[in-house]
């Protein structure tokens, strides 16, 4: 038997508390239609998929909810209802009630990506096939052994319902930090270029009153774009910057953009080393936008996405912590040069497939800023960093590595540099102590690293078997 999550009977209870509040106003229903409208309507605000029929005058309707056949309700005779509790079991109700969706042959790019077991491998002339990785797959029988199109080396997990993974590699148990998947959110349209208001994405690059389009952006999917999508609204976005970094606009809106970006670079197998990286120069343009808001938000701001995490800072504070479920970072400096703001934003490695046998840090991107948005160097804001790692592991030595935020090339993962004075005490949290940030190679505005053992190679270290790095890491 499988235990489902809190949320999932938070959402089951809801949706009955809805539906009894339906049979108490049966007075002023009058028909089926109506019957089947309103519960349509609650099953979009709830999340819930629905299964209808009408049998010998009888609305039956099954309820799912993440592919959990949850319960039945029989209205009868339009005058009563009756909840039949029919199974929990997550195995057999899958395999009664779906069969794997068919993904050669789909020409609709959008179609085949929200079928939940298929990718699209190509977008000029449509290819859509079966996934490749497992962590991207969001139709859980497809990791069933048992179903007819299974992929093989894909195993069920049960995960927080906010994500959408569903399926690991045989012999894991949990899904990889950097591999989460967040869900679509339910204030968009199902479309990458058009938005709630039926408005062209197009439109939102050229428009010379991009106010009044601001929040139409947040209504665009960017996790079903494909990347010349993408591209459009990367733009969009951009074209629209001087209303974005306004009051008007909740930072939340473009943490959600930001976030649902770099998913979308990682998961889209369509992507070569250097699209990718012609990509990146407008994501990394989206979170300058992001840190710009911040400004006048406030003066110091963290929040954590597990994946993503953002840290903000007027430089008159002169610390920033960063905490993460495996590290902690602080980052510190005693002066600077001009008045301004420090940016700091953690980004998960496996992003680019940057791996290690034992543990990394986060990529860890800095940047400070004057007042006027123009940026201040190491020699104008000298800045310390501290890295302390959560579990304590007795590592022999911690190095630190820069990688260019862009990855323009494909990177070299080298020994890195030793990071001296580090504390490795036999109990208790085992930290680096402040270092200054070297200003050769330039660390502020790249990306930075910190890990134990040597990251892998690709090639030597990571096979076109490893998936999904050998992808990620464009190898």
């Amino acid at each position: 038997m499988t235990i489902l999550t809190n949320n999932i009977y938070i959402q089951m209870l809801s949706f009955l508390l809805l539906c009894i509040i339906i049979i108490a106003q049966q007075k002023s229903i009058h028909s089926w239609k109506q019957i089947f409208n309103r519960l349509v309507l609650i099953a979009i605000i709830q999340h819930v998929n629905l299964g209808l029929d009408i049998v010998h005058g009888q609305l039956k309707v099954a309820i799912f909810i993440d592919k959990y056949l949850l319960l039945n309700i029989i209205y009868i005779n339009n005058q009563m209802m009756q909840f039949i509790i029919l199974s929990l079991s997550f195995v057999e109700i899958i395999k009664a009630a779906f069969t794997l969706q068919t993904c050669t042959g789909e020409t609709n790019a959008t179609l085949c990506m929200m079928k939940g077991n298929c990718e699209v491998t190509a977008y000029t002339t449509v290819t859509c096939a079966a996934i490749t990785d497992c962590y991207r797959i969001s139709e859980v029988q497809a990791c069933i052994a048992a179903t007819v199109g299974y992929i093989t080396g894909c195993v069920p997990i049960n995960i927080d319902y906010k994500y959408e993974n569903v399926c690991v590699k045989s012999g894991e148990t949990k899904v990889p930090n950097g591999l989460l998947r967040f869900r679509r959110q339910a204030n968009i349209t199902r479309s990458p270029d058009i938005t709630l208001s039926e408005t062209p994405v197009t439109i939102l690059t050229t428009t010379t009153t991009p106010q009044k389009y601001t929040y139409q952006l947040f209504t665009l999917d960017i996790l079903l774009a494909s990347p010349t999508q993408l591209s459009t609204i990367l733009d969009a976005f951009n074209h629209g910057i001087n209303q974005l970094i306004t009051d008007a606009v909740q930072p939340k809106f473009l943490e959600k953009a930001v976030i649902e970006t770099f998913q979308s670079i990682r998961d889209d197998v369509t992507y070569t080393l250097t699209t990718r990286s012609d990509q990146l120069i407008k994501a990394w343009d989206l979170v300058n936008i992001l840190f710009k808001r911040y400004e006048s938000y406030k003066a110091y701001y963290v929040q954590n996405y597990d994946f993503i995490n953002f840290g903000f800072s007027n430089l008159n504070r002169q610390k920033i912590v960063l905490t993460t479920k495996t590290y902690e970072i602080e980052i510190t400096w005693t002066s600077y040069a001009n008045n301004g703001y420090i940016y700091v934003m953690t980004l998960a490695p496996e992003q680019f497939g940057i791996i290690s046998v034992g543990q990394l840090s986060d990529l860890i991107w800095i940047k400070t800023v004057k007042i006027d948005g123009t940026a201040q160097t190491i020699t104008e804001v000298p800045i310390s960093i501290k890295y302390t790692w959560i579990d304590t592991t007795l590592y022999s030595t911690t190095f630190y590595q820069i990688f260019d935020k862009e990855f323009v090339a494909a990177y070299s993962p080298g020994a890195g540099t030793a990071v001296t004075g580090c504390q490795y005490p036999i109990t208790g949290t085992t930290y680096c102590p402040s270092f200054a940030i070297p200003a050769t190679p330039a660390a502020l505005d790249e990306l930075i690293i910190f890990h134990h053992n040597p990251i892998k190679a690709c090639n030597t270290d990571i096979s076109s078997t490893d998936k999904p790095y050998f992808r990620l890491a464009k190898c």
